[in-house]
């Protein structure tokens, strides 16, 4: 899809990686055998499922090779290999938990995906998601805003953030036990441009891939678009007494327990 900076990613890894903790220690210690998680990145949300799991057969997948080095020389002893989740999923296997945090949003037709996954859930087994709600966060809506001030296209649809109530209908029909929950992150930041910095290398990438490098002037061109962002969310994101910056995050978490034999 795009060329990830996992060491910029991993610049703010302890704010990336409390959603996994916290979807982790959610699904509960059940006796998992075989688990894969899917947009495993550099490898921080894999590391917290051995954390929980530390007996299971694991796997890793993820579309950046960039991406699955990192977490290959942080996890050595897991399976990671690169795989397109947008792609057939039947390859994969099946596995009794289904691990992704953070990644569904990057792709269109949650009703289909959903399905996809639960497919290779095993009968009995778990599907976790987190997902961050874009559709509430303030540095999207700066991002979108500058996208149409600097004529960037192409880009209205590359996030994708349903209600729960959807979500629920697409996971009813594999899961019998089903839990839905929503949890706010409150970010702490020295600057607003290191909320640039942090949003630069995940959903602002799109765009800036957009505007390119290879043409004179584009340097240009991304720092005037990044110059917009930063104004934008000045608007939003007010500085502290300290002169810190909150970054509000919020996040979206779904599980289904018990698969079932099949749809009902």
């Amino acid at each position: 899809m795009f060329k990830w900076d996992s060491k910029l990613y991993m610049k703010f890894e302890e704010g990336r990686t409390l959603p996994a903790i916290d979807m982790a220690g959610h699904i509960g210690m059940n006796d998992y055998h075989k688990i894969i998680d899917i947009g495993c990145g550099p490898g921080n949300s894999t590391a917290e499922v051995v954390k929980h799991w530390p007996h299971a057969s694991i796997t890793g997948i993820d579309s950046s090779t960039t991406m699955l080095a990192e977490a290959k020389q942080r996890l050595p002893n897991i399976d990671f290999k690169p795989f397109d989740i947008a792609e057939d999923l039947s390859p994969l296997g099946s596995y009794d938990l289904v691990f992704s945090n953070a990644v569904i949003q990057w792709l269109p037709d949650h009703e289909n995906l959903i399905r996809r996954l639960a497919d290779i859930v095993e009968v009995g087994g778990t599907l976790a998601i987190g997902m961050p709600n874009v559709n509430e966060m303030g540095i999207n809506h700066a991002t979108q805003f500058a996208a149409k001030k600097h004529h960037v296209t192409g880009m209205q649809n590359h996030l994708t953030m349903m209600d729960i109530p959807n979500y629920y209908n697409y996971m009813v029909p594999y899961f019998e036990d089903m839990d839905f929950f929503e949890k706010h992150y409150y970010h702490i930041l020295p600057s607003h441009e290191h909320i640039i910095e942090w949003y630069s290398c995940t959903g602002m990438k799109p765009y800036l891939d957009a505007i390119g490098l290879d043409a004179p002037g584009d340097e240009d061109k991304i720092r005037d678009f990044k110059n917009t962002v930063l104004e934008e969310i000045k608007k939003c994101y007010p500085s502290t007494s300290d002169g810190n910056v909150f970054l509000p995050f919020r996040r979206l978490f779904m599980i289904g327990h018990n698969r079932r034999t099949h749809n009902s």
